[in-house]
């Protein structure tokens, strides 16, 4: 386990407590703060206005998904928030449009990763009824990867929301299997 990966759980439970609606402001100002990754992110991933007229125009935006969402989705997730590459897996398959695309992560907590969030549950003495080591383990995953939405929008050059369609959380032998299922949805 990283000290990244320490660090920032760590401000989320300071800061949020795990409550959803508080970890919303503070992934964007915490994506705010890491702007050198973000431009880094940026420009690796941006697609110049002719090939995207060309190739990518807002009625086929899964496409652009399908060929660089996989490597844009592993890089943000592994770059600003630590989730280690090896127990990373993203799908990204069309949708029911050429709009739509489906976006499947998931992630293996290892045994280290867990004790930490466990020990932080204790530490702001926040009570098991309320948050578990699994809330923690999806919800740090998902506003992980739901936070993206701006960086893709500014990419593609289109306004476009990510909403949580399915999450799974199956623990296992010392680890916490997260799945999340995200789909796209262009805005109008």
């Amino acid at each position: 386990m990283s000290i990244r990966f320490k660090k920032i759980t760590t401000e989320i439970a300071e800061n949020t407590k795990f409550i959803r609606i508080d970890m919303i402001p503070f992934f964007k100002n915490y994506i705010k703060k890491h702007r050198t990754i973000l431009n880094r992110l940026k420009k690796s991933y941006k697609i110049s206005r002719t090939i995207l007229t060309k190739k990518i125009s807002k009625s086929n935006v899964s496409k652009f998904l399908i060929i660089k969402g996989k490597s844009l989705i592993i890089d943000w997730l592994n770059s600003m928030f630590n989730f280690r590459k090896s127990d990373l897996i993203v799908e990204v398959k069309p949708g029911g449009t050429s709009v739509d695309a489906i976006i499947k992560v998931k992630y293996t907590y290892n045994e280290k990763e867990i004790n930490f969030i466990k020990n932080l549950i204790d530490k702001y003495n926040l009570k098991e009824d309320d948050i578990t080591t699994e809330d923690v383990c999806l919800l740090f995953l998902s506003e992980s990867v739901l936070c993206i939405q701006e960086l893709f929008n500014e990419i593609i050059g289109y306004e476009f929301s990510l909403m949580m369609q399915n999450d799974e959380i199956i623990p296992t032998d010392g680890c916490i299997q997260v799945l999340i299922e995200i789909v796209t949805r262009l805005y109008v």
